[in-house]
């Protein structure tokens, strides 16, 4: 797994200037010096992807993450694969930027839902969320994410609290405009991480890839 790519300093260090954290999973074993969490429940598979399976499912949801301080102005690309129709019990959700770093709890910060309504309206929202609640800032198409969705997501966000979303729902790299919204409410983070929230038949079906971080 290439982990972390630096242009300067030290990833850990907050809000470091030309920093850049990218994990593309090509190595054979999580690196749990970086990733932190539900670490037994997620595995690098023989695609070099990061694969979620609870053999063990005493839970419905599983997370990872990782310290990644980001500013104001920040870049995330990363790919999302989900073997079953999202609904409102299984779907993946990936924090951009979090004030904690235990993703199943209360916190400040943005995550992008990939699905999770449910039916012909699935879509990738963007959410605030402050302590236990949440507020949608944007949402793509209806439907897109709707199908066994393998969709590569694009989020970006200025110092003027503008938040731009694209998607290629082929997971490739033709993106579309999905969107934009403005919130400043938290202009910083500490942590990003994925949390995989599913009943016992999708155990082994959410797959991450290609993170990027700028």
């Amino acid at each position: 797994m290439k982990t972390i790519s630096l242009l300067c300093g030290i990833c850990w260090f907050p809000l470091l200037l030309g920093a850049q954290f990218i994990a593309d999973f090509s190595e054979t074993r999580l690196d749990t010096e970086v990733w932190s969490g539900d670490t037994a429940n997620f595995v690098i598979n023989p695609a070099q992807e990061l694969q979620l399976i609870d053999e063990d499912p005493v839970q419905t949801s599983s997370f990872l993450v990782a310290r990644v301080a980001t500013g104001d102005s920040t870049h995330w690309d990363f790919l999302v694969r989900q073997e079953f129709n999202p609904s409102s019990t299984n779907f993946a959700r990936v924090y951009l930027a979090a004030s904690d770093s235990v993703l199943t709890e209360a916190l400040n910060g943005y995550h992008l839902d990939i699905g999770g309504t449910s039916g012909s309206v699935d879509s990738l929202q963007l959410y605030r969320q402050d302590g236990s609640s949440r507020s949608l800032i944007l949402a793509g198409r209806n439907g897109a994410v709707a199908t066994e969705p393998e969709v590569r997501i694009r989020v970006s966000r200025n110092a003027a609290g503008l938040w731009r979303l694209a998607a290629d729902y082929g997971g490739g790299n033709n993106f579309e405009d999905e969107g934009s919204a403005t919130d400043a409410t938290y202009p910083t983070g500490t942590y990003f991480g994925m949390v995989c929230r599913y009943t016992s038949t999708r155990t082994d079906k959410i797959f991450f890839d290609d993170i990027r971080i700028d």
